[in-house]
This record gives structure tokens, sequence and C-alpha cells, in this order.
């Protein structure tokens, strides 16, 4: 109340509100006279008097409360019988110093009643007239007396009795000791205000729908805040200094048009009305121009004062007050927008017209990922940078060139960092938004989503046989198989067919390729370390170099499949024999589940997942053919692979069935970067449910993800991958992973897992095959799973 009062400085306001006022503080004092009483005389409460002009209780001209008789004795001490001590506010103000010479201004301060006189401009000067003032028997002495009593005894009541000088040679540290971080972070996550949110618009919904915009306002207009944005939808990212001229801002404004979602966010305000709150007339006059296609989301990061400044903002659809454009509050201004965490703010003052005090909106509970501090969620920062120690040595031992991590917990992440380089070159530091090859994490992230979507569509399910299902002919082995063996890999399918040896030819004749016996090898994987000596060629009219209708298959940069080939790769699945069912791992069921659900859906596999999956998700660097979409130099490389295409694989898919199908297969091909992958998992965390969107049925995730068949020793789930619980050391994730705990990982060096009995996922992306798969040190040293049981070490609840 006092603050709006003294910022407003408008005399209508003081007319009108002086009375109300006067009752709030009164009220306010009666109640710590109140607890004061409870405590008979010892000082134990404090009231500072602000510098105001109050007439309705000292109308003497230039006479602020601070320095009148009548409000802090009469009213204070004698009518409301407040005995603690009184404090002025500073002394130094203009508020009061452009009234009194030097000196005067205590005199008068200590004459109304208070006992502490806060930041004299002149200490020494304002001594020597308060002496001056008790000699000529303006001041009581022994009014100086009973304040300099009530002091001592607050510093008696503070133990200043028993002081112990403060050691200041870690004061810094243990004043910021991050402990206290996660208190401070949610004063400003509660802070902030949502002021407007039209038809419920924020937090932002249909992200596959939106196309995105953001302007940031300030001073130079060199300050962008769409990197933040971008993890969780890319957007267009504009910015304008806050002096921009009518042609710049024009400019700027004809290509909103384009955009059906535009975010404002005016930085660099100021406090001060004298200075318009620092929003100059060309960034009001842009904010009243801006027409876009759709919704608009105005974000200010200052007081609400700023409000004033403007005349229309009836076009915007949600508005923010932000109070600060510190990183912090700008990044959780973001979260907000997108349901990362809740708006739940009120203003503490008024914003004109557009908003009275009191006001803020409830967005609700967060509806996708946050991102938060380790602190915030129960996990010790110190514990975790021991990740970082494996990952050093791992990559000075060269098991991979680089990395992304990602650890999230109670749906926020808390890790998400990079480390080395693209390759062992080191030209090409490894950055959070590169895009890697996550090999057999694309059978939990395309395949699986796409049957569970089916099976909750009563399309498709685990107790049925495969050939009942449109694509699998009725004349193959496999159409008796059922479904739910298939996915848990014990229905005695081949581990792996090399179908490439087809392509090939030794140079000598004399010499065979593929061993009769190749069927029963597990896991057969020929690269370099078998073949480096060994010269062979393709297979005549198997190959071109370039694009034709009847070489119309990419397998990798300038290397075209004939057309056919894909038929014959299917024919060789549905022809292959079958092993004893027991449990061996195989990825021929993930190529026949792709026949599943493109014959199934009508749909092929890459679009049905886009659409379903990922664009609504806003995890739209997942996804097949990465070329297609982005820069080579996004896109991390894999092995250079010199036995089968002769080339170092970048932005291909390594698998060479996958890139045989044309870089799309059910079991490989997929390529993200870990917050995109960290999106799918949070989904399935959740239950099936992420940015208040149903994706999948909480109860056929839970088939799914569960034991299969523990009976038969079989760990697996419906195509998840489990703990081993019988070897310590052993299995896909680390010991302390709990029962409950399910996930992948990939051959190019990936993991993806995610603990609901600790509500946590663990995301591993690394090039460990590059420059060749013949590099298992990442596999022999335990990398991925020793990493992640440091995240289990550093829980603290």
């Amino acid at each position: 109340i006092i603050a709006t009062i003294d910022e407003a400085s408008h005399d209508l306001h003081f007319a009108v509100n002086t009375r109300a006022v006067t009752i709030l503080i009164s009220k306010f004092a009666e109640r710590i006279i109140q607890r004061q009483r409870g405590w008979g005389r010892i000082v134990k409460t404090c009231v500072m008097v602000a510098h105001l002009q109050v007439p309705a209780l000292d109308n003497r001209e230039n006479r602020p409360a601070s320095v009148s008789e009548k409000v802090v004795t009469g009213l204070l001490k004698e009518e409301l019988d407040f005995r603690g001590l009184v404090i002025t506010d500073a002394m130094n103000m203009k508020g009061l110093s452009d009234h009194f010479e030097p000196g005067l201004a205590e005199v008068e301060a200590v004459r109304a009643g208070n006992d502490i006189l806060l930041m004299p401009d002149n200490v020494g000067n304002a001594i020597s007239e308060l002496k001056k003032a008790v000699r000529r028997g303006e001041i009581d002495e022994e009014q100086i007396n009973r304040s300099c009593r009530k002091i001592l005894q607050a510093k008696y009541w503070v133990g200043l009795n028993r002081y112990k000088p403060v050691k200041i040679d870690s004061l810094l540290e243990e004043i910021n000791h991050p402990s206290y971080g996660p208190a401070h972070r949610e004063l400003i996550r509660s802070s902030i205000t949502l002021v407007r949110n039209r038809d419920s618009l924020l937090p932002l919904k249909h992200l596959e729908k939106l196309k995105l915009a953001t302007v940031t306002i300030n001073e130079t207009g060199e300050l962008n805040s769409g990197a933040f944005t971008d993890l969780y939808l890319p957007g267009t990212h504009f910015t304008l200094p806050a002096s921009a001229g009518q042609m710049e801002r024009a400019a700027v404004l004809s290509e909103l048009e384009k955009y059906n979602t535009v975010i404002v966010n005016v930085l660099n305000t100021s406090a001060f009305a004298s200075k318009n709150y620092g929003i100059t007339d060309e960034t009001v006059q842009f904010i009243e121009m801006i027409e876009p296609g759709g919704n608009l989301v105005l974000n200010l990061a200052g007081i609400p004062y700023t409000l004033h400044r403007f005349s229309d903002l009836d076009h915007v659809d949600a508005l923010i007050i932000s109070y600060s454009d510190e990183p912090l509050y700008q990044e959780y201004v973001i979260q907000g927008i997108f349901g990362g965490i809740s708006f739940n703010g009120r203003l503490p003052v008024s914003g004109g017209p557009f908003a009275s005090t009191g006001v803020g909106l409830y967005s609700g509970m967060p509806v996708r990922l946050g991102y938060a501090d380790p602190w915030d969620v129960g996990l010790h920062p110190d514990t975790l940078a021991r990740m970082e120690t494996i990952i050093r040595e791992a990559i000075g031992e060269k098991a991979f060139p680089g990395c992304q991590l990602l650890v999230a917990r109670h749906g926020r992440v808390v890790w998400h960092r990079a480390y080395g380089y693209h390759t062992y070159q080191r030209r090409r530091a490894v950055k959070l938004t590169d895009i890697y090859d996550l090999a057999s994490l694309t059978k939990i992230t395309a395949t699986l989503p796409a049957l569970m979507r089916l099976h909750d569509e009563g399309r498709f399910h685990e107790d049925s046989l495969l050939g009942s299902y449109p694509g699998i002919p009725d004349s193959s082995n496999k159409a008796g198989l059922r479904v739910g063996d298939v996915l848990s890999h014990q229905a005695g399918l081949v581990p792996w067919i090399p179908f490439y040896y087809s392509t090939l030819e030794p140079l000598d004749t004399s010499q065979h390729l593929v061993s009769s016996n190749w069927s029963h090898t597990y896991p057969l994987k020929i690269g370099p370390s078998s073949y480096a000596n060994r010269n062979v060629k393709y297979v005549d009219s198997v190959f071109e170099k370039s694009y034709t209708p009847d070489y119309p298959i990419q397998v990798a940069e300038d290397l075209y499949l004939r057309a056919d080939y894909r038929d014959s790769i299917y024919r060789t699945i549905y022809d292959s024999e079958l092993l004893e069912p027991e449990y061996r791992y195989s990825d021929l069921g993930f190529y026949m589940f792709q026949q599943v659900i493109e014959s199934t859906t009508d749909t092929m596999l890459y679009p049905y997942v886009w659409y379903n999956f990922y664009a609504p998700l806003g995890a739209t660097t997942l996804g097949y053919l990465p070329l297609n979409r982005f820069s080579r130099e996004r896109i991390v490389p894999t092995e250079n692979d010199i036995f089968f295409r002769k080339q170092l694989l970048h932005g291909h898919v390594h698998d060479p069935g996958a890139a045989m199908l044309g870089g799309i297969a059910g079991h490989a091909g997929l390529f993200g970067n870990a917050n995109d992958m960290a999106k799918m998992m949070q989904m399935y965390l959740n239950g099936g449910w992420y940015g208040k969107r149903r994706y999948l049925n909480s109860a056929t995730l839970a088939t799914y993800t569960s034991c299969w068949d523990c009976e038969n020793e079989n760990r697996r789930g419906l195509g998840f991958d489990r703990p081993v619980t019988d070897e310590p050391g052993e299995g896909p994730a680390c010991d302390d992973a709990s029962l409950l705990s399910y996930g992948h990982s990939g051959f190019t060096g990936t993991l993806a897992w995610v603990d609901p009995a600790y509500d946590m996922i663990y995301i591993f992306l690394s090039n460990r095959i590059h420059p060749n798969q013949g590099n298992t040190l990442l596999i022999d040293k335990n990398i991925r799973t020793r990493i992640q049981q440091v995240v289990y070490d550093a829980i603290m609840d």
C-alpha cells in the first residue's frame, strides 16, 4: 500500500486513499501491538515510518509522516500504544532532504519520536545538531536515553550480548549456499503474474498447429530469448531496439503477419515514472500495431506500473508481468507459456486500467517438462558432477568423441549438457541442438507408440497371432507367432540377417562372403575389423550413384538401391527359419511390425508417428531422414563404413538393413536429440499424457512396460527392455534402477530409461561407433550405466 502511494505520487490518489491507508496501517499496527503485549516490554517488533505526505494525519506543508510528531508519537505510540522500535525511512531520500537543512531533518525525526535514524546523509553533522538540540532543551535527554535502552534491549534479544565476530573468509559462499537456491527460485516462479489469459490460451496447446515467432525489445535489440523457447517449439526470433525507427518496426510487423502465435518480450524497463518506466513511445506504437494472424502474448519484464504506458491492449490475448529481465525470470516466463511451470503470482500494486491490485490468474498444474536446478528435485549437484568425471575419462580413452546427457526428475530437466566433439578431429563441439542416430531407440520411440495407439483403438493386441494382420503372408512360418512373444524377443526369430551381403561380392571369386550358418551367429556384425583388408565390390545392377525411378532407395550419399530390393528383404525375413522359442534378441520382429502398422493404418510409419506423436509433443528433432530437415552440421556422424557403403555415414542411418529400406524402418533409422527424446519418455512416465493431451492409455503402457514372461527368465517387456535383477553390473540399466523401470539402448551408443519409482528420466546419446563399430569401450566399461548410477547416488530424499 505504501509503495503504491509513493510510486504513484498523484494528489487524486492520495485524496481518495488516505483514509483507507490510515485504517489499514492502524489495523496492522494493532495486530503487532497485540502480539507485542504477549512478550511484555521486551522489544521484538519495529515499525518503519515512510516519508509520506498524509494530510489527514498532519496537514502541515512539507511535513512527511517520518518527521511528524502527530504521526509517530500521537498516532503510533500513544493512540495505538506501540512500544517497539520506531525507525525512519532512509534520511537521505529526497522526500525528506529536499525540505530540511543537513542535520535539521534528524533533529525533527527524533523530536517526532523515532528511535533509529536510517542512513543520515552526514552522520557527524547529525550527531552535532542533535547535541545542540538537547542543550537548547528542544529534545528531552530522557527521550534519547529511552531510545537507547530500547535499542540495547533489542540487541540483547537477538543475542548481541554474546556477539561473536562473523567469519568473513567464506562469507560470500555461506550467504549464497546452493541449498538456499530452491527457495529463491520458488519465490521467482511464484511471483511471475499472468494478468490476462483470454480463452485459456496459456499454456499453449496443439503445438503441431502453431507457427511461432518471438520479438525481444530492449535497449540495443541484441538480446534474443528465442533459444529457450526452442526447447519447447522451434520458432523464428526477431529483435528490436527500444528506439527502433518506423521502417524497422514496419518490417518486423510485416513479417509477424506470417505467424499464428507471437510472443513479445519487453526488457530493460525502469521503475521510475520520470523515465516512462523504460518503455519508449516507439515500443508502445509497435505493440499496439501488432496484428498477428492468431494469438499475441505480451511479456513485460518490469513493475506493474509499466502498463500505464499503454492505452490499447485489447488485442493482447495473454499478458504477463515478469518484474525483471534477469535470465531466470525470463526462462520461467517461457516455461509458464508452454506449461513447464504454473503461473500463480498476483500483482502487488495496480496496473492501471488493465489490472487492479491482487490480480493474477492461475494457469493450472505443469503439463510439459520444466527446467530446473538439481536441488529443486532432490538431487545433489555435487554428486551429479561425478557424471562429468566419467564422461571426461571416456572421451579421453576414445570410448566416444562426444555425447549429450539429460537427467529429469519430477517433470523437470535438471541436467542437460553436451560434451566433446562430433569426431576425434575436434573440429565441431557437440551442442544441445545437435542430432544423433538413435539406433534401437527407434523401437520404443516409433514402432511401440504406434502399436500401443493401435491397441487403444482396438486394432492391435499382444495376444493375437502375427498372421492376423495385413501385410504378413499367410504362407510364412511367422504367421502363427504370438505378437507378445515377438515383442518380447522369445518367438524364435533369427537374431539378425545381413541383407547387404547379397549386394556385395569379393573381387577374388574363390573367397566366400557369406557363411552358410549366418542365421545362427549372434550378434553378427560384419565391419571394418573383419573385412578391412578384403576387397569387395557391388554386385552389378544393384546400385546407382543417383536417383532414378528404378533406383529410388537412398542408402547413403550418392548410393541408390534398386527398387525391388525392399521386397527381397521382406521375403528373406518371411522365409527365414525359426529357432527354438526362447529369449533371443532380434530386430526382425520390428521389420514386420512396420508392415503391420502401415497396412493397418494405410499410412507410412514416418508420417504416422510424426503427426500422432512428435509434432504435438513439440519433439521436432525426432524423425527419420534428418538431412531432409536439418543442415549436415547439426547431425553427428557415425561409422566410417569402409566395407558396405564405403563412406563416412553422416546423416544416413547406420543400420544397414534400415538403410536398405530407405532409412525408415521399425527397428532403426530414427534421429533426434536428448531434449526431444525426453519429451517422449516423459509422456510414458506420465502414463501416456503430456501437454494437456492423452497419447496412450495408462493401462496399455503398464502392460507393455511390465515384465511379459518373467517365469521363463525373460526380463523384457513388450518391446521395452527392463533391468537385470540377478547379475549386478549387467544389463541395460544400473544396479539401483527399480524393478518398475524400463527403456532401451541403441547400438550407436544410446540409452533412454524411465524409472517410475523415482519419477526419473535418463537419456544418454553418443556416437561410440565412430570411426568404426569395432570400438566397444563404451560397452566394455559400462559407461552408460555407470553414469546412470551416479544419478541414483545423487538422490537426497
